[in-house]
């Protein structure tokens, strides 16, 4: 059931009694046009389609890695006016805004905006990828690698996605040949592939995050 205050308040601030109203399944218009029905829980999203429980479940825990790990310094989640909507999509109006905290509108934006980023990129191959090591995918990208987001809470303890040890340094010197290979003219060289992660991993979470935002 989604509920909401009667008045548009919370009544606590003014030590009231909670009077709540049952608004599930009310259809709303947000400020860019887009009409939307209020959802109950995760089962109702995941029966009409709309998303996996599995994705559901990850976003938050996703959320708090993109801060924990200073993404909004560099990336901001706030197209501004002009050009801006061109590439990276409208700002946000006030109903984006409810209920998010803390806002990531971003300290500096030193890289691409990212409120939309979830519909300009939607492969997970490619962001797993950019994730791993950016230049995979970006060759003059200054994004640190976030590769040890492969481990679980923040362990350190990397595993793919058989929960085998992920050897690192044996990837990084194939990752090294085929630079190598690159510059000497062989264009036909592939990178190593990048392992598979967890479904609890660090990296799976903040991937959900990052790719639910639309």
């Amino acid at each position: 059931m989604v509920l909401a205050y009667n008045s548009g308040k919370d009544p606590r601030a003014e030590g009231k009694e909670i009077a709540l109203v049952d608004i599930t399944n009310t259809t709303v218009t947000t400020s860019k046009g887009k009409t939307v029905t209020l959802k109950a829980n995760v089962e109702d999203l995941v029966a009409q389609g709309l998303a996996r429980e599995s994705q559901l479940k990850y976003i938050g825990q996703g959320k708090a890695i993109f801060v924990r790990e200073g993404c909004w310094w560099c990336h901001t989640l706030l197209p501004e006016q002009g050009h801006d909507w061109q590439y990276f999509g409208m700002p946000p109006g006030p109903d984006d805004m409810v209920g998010e905290s803390p806002t990531l509108f971003g300290s500096d934006r030193k890289a691409p905006d990212l409120l939309h980023v979830g519909s300009r990129q939607t492969s997970r191959a490619w962001m797993t990828q950019h994730f791993w090591n950016p230049r995979l995918v970006q060759p003059k990208s200054m994004m640190p690698r976030f590769d040890y987001l492969w481990s679980k809470n923040g362990s350190g303890t990397m595993v793919d996605g058989k929960g085998n040890a992920i050897d690192e340094a044996s990837w990084d010197a194939q990752y090294q040949d085929y630079l190598s290979k690159v510059d000497a003219g062989d264009f036909s060289a592939a990178p190593p592939a990048v392992p598979s992660y967890g479904e609890d991993s660090d990296v799976r979470k903040l991937l959900d995050y990052v790719l639910s935002l639309k």
